[in-house]
């Protein structure tokens, strides 16, 4: 996957303000995805618009490989990323600007292979999970000793991996899971959440690099209490149906 640098939907954004922050993120079912126009729309990009909307900086955003956004934003301050688990790994990394959602997080499987539920986390561990590479999921089944993992970069490999029976199991929420299905032409009704996986449920939000300027931080924290405290965000959030 390419770099992408593009443009808020909002066209206020043009004009001229104080200082560029960089802002990088993936594509992420209705978080964040590219309309057939070339703009990045969706739930998070209009809260973090309209963020930006509230403060003196413009947003250059760049759309890249999970990994890399990750890492972009570990490493080089006042940047911005989303959408971000809050996870105990990352708390050292990023100070947390805002929350956006927080989904259930389930193990799902195709139900023609698991029609019954499996009840202990540990009765997992012998069967083969996909995850996208560096992602919650990764980290967690990781640090939890899952051994069979098998990391992809892509969607498109995360469910191809699951109906070619090449894996066992996908973690994820059901939300997601519905959008990654019907965007490749699946039936939902295929699969089946075998476990519910309480360790990867966490808090999916906005962050910034831990070392990004006070002032900048600040900033920006305030602007999503404004958005939260205003109604905003809840609207925004029925607007493209985020349940949690």
């Amino acid at each position: 996957m390419g770099i992408y640098t593009l443009t808020f939907m909002c066209a206020n954004l043009s004009h001229a303000k104080a200082k560029n922050i960089q802002v990088v993120t993936e594509y992420f079912q209705n978080y964040q995805f590219k309309t057939e126009d070339g703009y990045l729309s969706g739930f998070a990009v209009e809260v973090v618009n309209e963020i930006f909307e509230k403060t003196e900086f413009t947003a250059d955003i760049h759309v890249l490989p999970w990994g890399r956004a990750l890492k972009t934003a570990k490493e080089e301050k006042n940047t911005l990323i989303f959408s971000i688990a809050r996870t105990q790994a990352r708390q050292k990394h990023f100070k947390w600007i805002g929350i956006l959602s927080r989904e259930p997080q389930f193990v799902w499987g195709l139900k023609e292979r698991f029609p019954h539920k499996i009840k202990l986390q540990e009765d997992l561990k012998p069967f083969h999970f996909v995850v996208i590479r560096n992602t919650n999921p990764d980290d967690v089944l990781t640090e939890l000793g899952f051994s069979q993992i098998i990391r992809v970069s892509t969607e498109q490999q995360l469910v191809g991996m699951l109906y070619k029976h090449r894996v066992d199991f996908v973690a994820s929420g059901e939300e997601v899971m519905r959008y990654r299905l019907a965007s490749q032409g699946f039936d939902f009704r295929d699969i089946t959440a075998v476990h519910s996986f309480d360790n990867l449920s966490s808090d999916l939000g906005i962050a910034m690099n831990v070392n990004s300027d006070p002032k900048v931080l600040e900033a920006f924290e305030k602007a999503f209490i404004e958005l939260k405290q205003s109604g905003e965000l809840s609207a925004l959030k029925k607007k493209w149906q985020i349940k949690f």
